[in-house]
């Protein structure tokens, strides 16, 4: 009987320990997360330490990196759905962080004609700059601009590379019409034609504005055309004015593609006006920032936002907007 009982007793804690590890099974979560992607077979940088470290592989999971490593550990991520991603010898590393620029003014430039030099473009003389804005008329890309705004705009000219300073003149030649402009490849410079400079309220009598200059023609007040830093941004904001918030969330979606392009992660918004701050919010609230940005208020325009609920000292989330 004792024996019997013993059997017993020792079957029962087997039957109840069977049932304890059915059900623990049933219930503890997978103890390795399955990845939506794993990368692997190029140079993976992690920019970790003072010296270059490289892994293997890395495995993410929605927008969180989940794994960095070896691959065969990598691979333990992989389920039904995972995609494997072959690098094929390429470079993949962590995004680039702006330290400075303008993610909306490099949407502007998206959208208005290049006027580069090369290998960026092709505008190496002032009859080149001519040629290219003349054309931009008809070019598709640049005719969303020239409609909504009823201006002609090329970003990027470099005197420095250029066989003489453009002015007035130069830019009549591609329309008397419409106000034409080009701006510097530094953004504090721009050669405005007769048109624009009407627009703007410029002509013999205007004074150089506080931290601006009017060029003027040789022994003349006449102006000829280019404007340096807020004669610039004088005119250049009020151009902007004409720009409708369609076109603004365009220009700051075409920024949003040129950073993504080149692997920037965060862009800034140097100087932001009203304008872009109000295109900003929009594209925060309608979930289309693919990347972070910070935006710096324009004071001297625009200082009102700065107590707004998007401003902070730190990030409160990715993929938005702070100021």
């Amino acid at each position: 009987m004792k024996h019997h009982l013993a059997i017993a007793c020792s079957l029962l804690a087997l039957t109840a320990c069977d049932k304890t590890s059915e059900q623990t099974a049933k219930t503890l979560p997978l103890q390795v997360s399955a990845a939506d992607t794993i990368y692997y077979g190029g140079d993976i940088l992690t920019m970790t330490g003072d010296e270059p470290e490289y892994a293997q592989a890395i495995a993410t999971q929605g927008d969180k990196i989940i794994f960095v490593g070896d691959k065969t550990k990598a691979l333990e991520h992989k389920f039904g759905k995972t995609k494997l991603i072959d690098l094929q010898g390429k470079t993949l590393m962590p995004g680039f962080v702006d330290g400075h620029s303008h993610v909306y003014a490099v949407g502007l430039q998206a959208m208005v004609a290049n006027v580069l030099p090369s290998p960026d473009g092709d505008a190496n003389s002032v009859e080149q700059i001519v040629n290219i804005l003349t054309a931009a008329q008809n070019n598709p890309d640049y005719t969303t601009f020239i409609e909504k705004t009823g201006a002609i705009l090329g970003f990027g000219y470099d005197d420095a590379e250029l066989d003489r300073y453009p002015t007035k003149m130069d830019l009549d030649r591609v329309s008397t019409e419409k106000p034409v402009i080009i701006i510097h490849t530094s953004g504090h410079l721009s050669v405005a034609n007769t048109k624009a400079l009407a627009m703007a309220g410029i002509d013999e009598n205007t004074e150089n504005p506080d931290g601006g200059i009017i060029r003027r023609m040789t022994n003349s007040q006449e102006p000829n055309g280019v404007l340096e830093e807020n004669a610039h941004f004088g005119l250049l904001f009020k151009l902007m004015k004409s720009v409708d918030p369609d076109l603004q969330d365009l220009m700051l979606q075409e920024g949003q593609k040129l950073y993504t392009k080149y692997g920037y992660t965060t862009a800034q918004e140097g100087r932001a006006t009203q304008e872009a701050y109000d295109s900003m919010v929009r594209a925060s609230k309608a979930d289309k920032f693919v990347i972070d940005i910070v935006a710096y208020a324009d004071m001297a325009t625009s200082s009102g936002f700065m107590d707004s609920a998007y401003n902070s000292n730190t990030y409160f989330s990715h993929r938005g907007c702070k100021t």
